[in-house]
């Protein structure tokens, strides 16, 4: 069954990303966290100078590939941290943000029901500006992604 995006959904996923500025992440995705971590929306800005380009650069991979990258690794992560903990159900929606250093950057990623918020900023973008990005996104997004069976 097709899931459709709500304008608001896409219109948070454009305000996360900014391609200067604060170090604000570079590109914003919800992905599934039942079917392989695959991406359901996402949204992505080329950084300027003086940050650093996005990694893997438009050259190494399209903006759908570097995406399907970014949510990969953070679902991994996740499961990972998931399994380490052996939480499941309600306690672990609320967890705290997944915070991951990688090859391509910085990533930040939550659950939200049956679906993974994932922010990504250069390896320059602020942890702190990550953390709060991905809080205030999972404070407008917890409901109503949790009602929503992925």
């Amino acid at each position: 069954m097709p899931l459709l995006l709500p304008a608001p959904l896409l219109t948070l996923l454009d305000h996360l990303v900014a391609p200067t500025g604060d170090g604000s992440p570079h590109t914003a995705l919800v992905a599934s966290l039942q079917a392989g971590h695959s991406v359901l929306v996402s949204h992505s800005v080329p950084t300027k100078k003086p940050w650093p380009a996005i990694r893997p650069s438009e050259d190494e991979e399209d903006e759908d590939q570097r995406v399907t990258r970014y949510a990969a690794l953070a679902g991994g992560a996740w499961q990972a941290q998931r399994a380490e903990g052996g939480e499941t159900g309600e306690k672990e929606q609320k967890k705290e943000p997944l915070m991951l250093e990688s090859e391509y950057g910085r990533i930040a990623s939550i659950a939200l029901g049956g679906f993974l918020l994932v922010l990504v900023g250069t390896e320059a973008a602020p942890w702190k500006v990550l953390d709060k990005k991905i809080r205030a996104a999972a404070e407008q997004l917890r409901q109503p992604l949790s009602s929503i069976e992925a």
